[in-house]
Order: structure tokens, then sequence, then C-alpha cells
């Protein structure tokens, strides 16, 4: 993954929260991404949608790094969205 990974859209939902946030994935991101699930709680949803041009390695390492989430009762959906390839306004003109 690199400092210009791909878009992403990513929404945490739980009894208590609905959570959406779109950018770059790059390492630093994924890691808080990690971070924000590991406070959903069990029966709670972590969707990831990727950009398509995301590469293999980039859904794969998503995936293994969320094994933990559901194996504790998350629903964990990693996949990429051909919606993502229009490229979603992302940036600081965005915010």
């Amino acid at each position: 993954m690199s400092d210009g990974g791909p878009v992403f859209h990513l929404r945490l939902l739980s009894t208590d929260s609905n959570v959406e946030q779109v950018g770059r994935l790059t390492p630093y991101v994924l890691e808080t991404i990690v971070d924000a699930g590991r406070r959903i709680p069990t029966g709670g949803w972590l969707d990831l949608a990727l950009s398509p041009d995301a590469d293999p390695d980039c859904v794969l390492d998503a995936r293994r790094r969320f094994q933990r989430l559901a194996a504790r009762g998350v629903h964990v959906r990693v996949r990429r969205d051909p919606a993502l390839a229009l490229g979603p306004a992302i940036g600081p003109a965005a915010a």
C-alpha cells in the first residue's frame, strides 16, 4: 500500500453510533480504522469499500487486520466497490 493508496469508504455501525469516513487508504489510516474497530461492540458492523484500483495485497491485508473483530462477533466486510472509481471528493476542499 503506497501513500497514495486506493480511495475508501468506511462505515462503522453499532447500536450506539454510525460513523462514515472517505479518503485515501494509507497504512496510517488503516491503523486508525483498526483502532476504531476495536471499539465496535459485538453485533456491530465494519464495512470497508475500496476503489477498484486497490491491489489484491491491499484488500487481503485489510481483511487480515480485521480477523480479530470478526472472531469476537463484529460483522466485517472488506470489498472493492466500482462506484468509488468515480472519484468521490476527498482532501481539504471536501472537508
